[in-house]
């Protein structure tokens, strides 16, 4: 089972690519907004800006009506954005124009779902009045595999210390793991280790879950490296 495969599928059939660039040209073209110099001196455009002069009146004004085409294109992308809550709009602005994860927040899933929430809002786009569902859909259908998978973990778990004991770092080994807080959490992670060794999850959803989870990433490398070794 693997998420990233069926987001990827997902993410074909419905034209994603087309709503991932166009988020990329809101992210190029917010310095030229309200600045056509800037933009007529930008690389892509500066070979027609310089035979925009003299008797080029054509030339000018097709140079001029392109960036007014790429204003309004920019309006239509910034409309879906401002549609979004907020808390979506500043988690968007650090994921997809800083590239920076989003601290405490544990929704793996993050950024293809605010992909998908931007699509939804793009009066542009062809699937935005039946995205959202369509998402919806396999995102449940994956869960609730992944969470039987998970719970079945809990009558087992005792097996599981005793026969993959390497899949303990050293330092939680005297855990009890009764206790909740960060016995909770460690067991968790160790839940999550022994679905991606039996092949219930692939290995880029391990790493995606596990990672923003506490102690997820250290204990993703420290598994990786025990499991390579065994």
């Amino acid at each position: 089972m693997s998420w990233e495969r069926t987001f990827n599928r997902f993410f074909v059939k419905y034209r994603l690519e087309e709503e991932l660039k166009r988020i990329e040209h809101w992210i190029d073209f917010r310095e030229f907004y309200h600045n056509i110099y800037l933009y007529l001196r930008s690389p892509n455009m500066l070979s027609e800006s310089l035979r925009c002069g003299g008797s080029n009146k054509d030339t000018c004004l097709d140079t001029v009506c392109k960036w007014n085409d790429e204003c309004e294109r920019y309006d239509e992308e910034s409309n879906a954005i401002m549609a979004m809550s907020s808390e979506q709009r500043k988690q968007f602005f650090d994921l997809f124009v800083l590239h920076r994860p989003i601290q405490g927040n544990q929704n793996w899933r993050l950024k293809e779902d605010l992909l998908v929430l931007f699509a939804s809002n793009d009066r542009d786009y062809v699937f935005s009045d039946v995205i959202l569902a369509e998402y919806e859909a396999i995102k449940s259908k994956f869960d609730e595999k992944f969470q039987s998978d998970f719970e079945r973990r809990k009558d087992i778990f005792n097996e599981i210390l005793i026969s993959k004991s390497y899949l303990l770092p050293e330092k939680w080994k005297n855990t009890d793991f009764e206790c909740g807080g960060n016995a909770c959490r460690r067991k968790h992670l160790i839940f999550l280790a022994d679905m991606f060794e039996e092949g219930e999850i692939a290995e880029s959803d391990f790493k995606s879950i596990a990672s923003v989870l506490p102690y997820g990433k250290k204990y993703v490398k420290f598994v990786l490296e025990q499991i390579n070794n065994n």
